[in-house]
């Protein structure tokens, strides 16, 4: 489905400039709403980041293990959620290089078709972001 609303996008945007008109207004629109979402997206992944140290830390109470062992668990948590952050800042990256794209396009030093590209780089990274976080929900802990 997201393939067929890219090809769509791209489409649209070679259809002409009232064609191209609407294209700008929907990334405007997909630019702010996408920045909550990161945002949200990003505060569910501290806590959920943060909760699972913390779940870390009683499990190794509750079985006697050691400082030692209790902070190599922590690590491992760490390190599981490790590949999170960076594909939450290449959205964010991806958000701002679309909003530049809106703005270059109505000063004139961008067609529509950057905006759709943009706009497919932010779709395909916060799609990245929901995958991750939906993989560290359903892990088994």
């Amino acid at each position: 489905m997201r393939r067929l609303a890219l090809a769509l996008t791209l489409a649209l945007a070679a259809c002409g400039p009232r064609a191209a008109d609407v294209l700008v207004a929907d990334a405007i629109h997909v630019a702010n709403v996408s920045r909550l979402s990161i945002e949200t997206a990003e505060t569910a992944a501290l806590v959920a980041y943060k909760a699972a140290q913390m779940d870390a830390l009683e499990r190794a109470k509750l079985t006697g293990k050691t400082h030692d062992e209790a902070v190599r668990d922590v690590f491992a948590v760490r390190g599981a959620w490790a590949p999170v952050w960076p594909l939450v800042r290449e959205a964010r990256r991806a958000q701002a290089l679309l909003v530049a794209a809106i703005e270059a396009e109505r000063s004139g030093m961008a067609s529509a078709e950057d905006v759709a590209r943009k706009l497919e780089d932010l779709i395909r990274q916060t799609d990245l972001v929901a995958r991750a976080l939906a993989e560290k929900r359903t892990a088994p802990e």
